[in-house]
C-alpha cells in the first residue's frame, strides 16, 4: 500500500466513524436529519413516533452505508498485507 492510499484510506475512515456518531445523535434524538439535494424543495425529517417504520428504514440505509465502507476498506487494507 502507497503512502497516499493509507492517507486516503484514514480520511475516509474517519468520515465514517463521524457519520457512526452522526447516525447514533440521530437515534437518540428519534429524528433524522433533514437534507435536500434542492433548494425549492421543503426538508422532510422522518420522526421515531411519528413514522416508526420510515425512520427506522433511513437509519438502517445509512448505517448499511457507512458501515459497508468501512467493512471495504478494512478489505482493502488486509488484502494490501497479505501482498
Amino acid at each position: 500500500m502507497t503512502t497516499s492510499e493509507a492517507v486516503v484510506l484514514v480520511i475516509v475512515m474517519i468520515v465514517c466513524l463521524v457519520w457512526d456518531a452522526f447516525i447514533v445523535r440521530q437515534i437518540l434524538r428519534g429524528e433524522t436529519a433533514a437534507f435536500s439535494a434542492q433548494t425549492w424543495e421543503q426538508q422532510r425529517t422522518r420522526s421515531r413516533k411519528s413514522e416508526p417504520t420510515a425512520f427506522w428504514v433511513v437509519i438502517g440505509m445509512q448505517l448499511m452505508v457507512a458501515n459497508g465502507v468501512i467493512l471495504y476498506l478494512l478489505w482493502f487494507w488486509l488484502s494490501t498485507l497479505a501482498n
